[in-house]
This record gives structure tokens, C-alpha cells and sequence, in this order.
């Protein structure tokens, strides 16, 4: 009976920890919504402490989780200026953490422009390897939504993702992680025809000739190709720039 007390009180204890962390993050960025002097400090002990809630919770409330989101995202949008690269890092972490739970979550993301700030964010930041890591989770989770597609392409999000194979075309992490992202941007047909006209299928051909040796990034690619490579036009795309032989080696 003690036992089940102390438990009970744990329990208690934990989720009042959360709620609290959660809602005075909540305030913080709801009080700067407007303001460009925000204090990095203050806010990254916020994002900090509820990214470590969140890590012990991996499933909150609906209403919270689509109100924490809304509210990251809101504040990206009011604050693209902001120049404290930690708190955009954390506030993409936590974004990548939330997205993908809760279908209404993602919908509010995309409707808040959180797509236009994660592409801005890697077209400013194409040397950290942080940033880019979150954003490209980011993206690789709202580009399944039956909407993204067609902002995506507006964007032109997948012309920056082929920017990225060729500026880290030696850093094997982030390569593996942007052609993650691509071959699930790869099922949709407009994202195909931009991977055509940007130029990705020769780079990622290439990638895969050189980095043979390297098991998880052949499987990164070759996952890619087998979306990719699903209707004839494709098919010969990758025909022509040396593909199959490169799978066949």
C-alpha cells in the first residue's frame, strides 16, 4: 500500500513537472510573440527544460501537444531574424519531436508556414550540421501530408536539399540524412521532376560509386532509387546517368 502511494505521488510529481515546464515555455514565447528583443538565455532554459520533459513523456496531451506546436511555429515566423542559432536549434529539435504524432499537429504546422521557415533555415545554415539534422526531420515528416506537396515544390525545398549533397559531398551524416529526407520526398511526382531538373539523380549516382564501402548510405540510396525509379521516365533517368551499374557494382 505504501509502495502504491509513493508511486502514485511520483507520478503526480512527474506530471506537474511537465505541465509546468510546458506552460511557462508556453508564456515566454506567447509574451515575445511580438517582440524582437527576446532573451536568448531565458528562452533556451525553457526550451531546455521541456525538451527534457519531453524526452521522459513521449506522448502529451493532444490539446497540448497542437498548442505547443502552434506556438513554436508562430514564433519562428514572428522572430526569422533571430540571431541566437541555439534556441532556433532547440525549437527545431523540439518541432522534430512533436511532428509526426498527431495528424491535426502536423495540419497546423504546415498552415503556420513552419515549411517556408525549416527551408529558410537550411538555405541559411548550409555548414551546421545541427540545424540541418532537425530541419530535414522536420521536413521529411510534413512532406507525407497530402498538402505539402505542392508548397514544397513552390519552395523549392528539394533544389536546396541537392545543395546540400553537394556542399557536405564528404560529411556521410548529413549526406545520409538529406537522402532520407529525398527518398521520401521522392514518392511525390513533383518532387521527382525537381530531383530531375536539379541535377540529383548525377550527384547521388556518383555518391553511391563512391561511398560503396559505406553500408548504411548504399541502403540511404538505394532506398531513394527504388522511390525514385517508379515510372519509366525515372527509370531512364537513372539508366542514363549510370545507375544501374553503379547498383550493380
Amino acid at each position: 500500500m505504501l509502495f502504491r502511494s509513493v508511486c502514485l505521488a511520483l507520478v503526480v510529481a512527474v506530471a506537474s513537472s511537465m505541465t509546468d515546464a510546458i506552460s511557462s515555455l508556453l508564456s515566454v514565447l506567447e509574451q515575445s510573440q511580438t517582440q524582437k528583443d527576446t532573451t536568448a538565455p531565458a528562452l533556451a532554459k525553457h526550451l531546455s527544460s521541456v525538451d527534457v520533459v519531453i524526452d521522459e513523456h513521449a506522448v502529451l496531451e493532444t490539446a497540448t501537444l497542437q498548442r505547443l506546436v502552434s506556438v513554436l511555429c508562430s514564433w519562428l515566423r514572428a522572430h526569422e531574424e533571430f540571431q541566437d542559432d541555439f534556441c532556433i536549434r532547440m525549437i527545431m529539435k523540439l518541432l522534430a519531436k512533436l511532428l509526426g504524432q498527431d495528424q491535426a499537429s502536423d495540419n497546423i504546422a504546415i498552415q503556420k508556414g513552419l515549411l517556408s521557415c525549416t527551408t529558410d533555415l537550411l538555405k541559411r545554415h548550409l555548414t551546421d550540421g545541427v540545424m540541418i539534422k532537425y530541419c530535414l526531420e522536420v521536413l521529411a515528416t510534413l512532406s507525407v501530408a497530402e498538402s505539402s506537396d505542392t508548397i514544397i515544390s513552390r519552395l523549392g525545398t528539394v533544389a536546396t536539399l541537392v545543395e546540400l549533397l553537394r556542399k557536405h559531398r564528404d560529411n556521410y551524416i548529413v549526406l545520409e540524412d538529406a537522402i532520407t529526407a529525398l527518398a521520401i520526398l521522392a514518392k511525390r511526382t513533383r518532387h521527382r521532376r525537381a530531383l530531375k531538373d536539379s541535377g540529383g539523380i548525377t550527384i547521388l549516382v556518383d555518391l553511391l560509386k563512391r561511398c560503396i564501402g559505406r553500408p548504411t548510405l548504399v541502403v540511404a540510396v538505394c532506398r531513394f532509387l527504388s522511390n525514385f525509379a517508379v515510372k519509366e521516365d525515372c527509370c531512364l533517368t537513372v539508366l542514363h546517368h549510370g545507375g544501374v551499374d553503379a547498383l550493380m557494382a
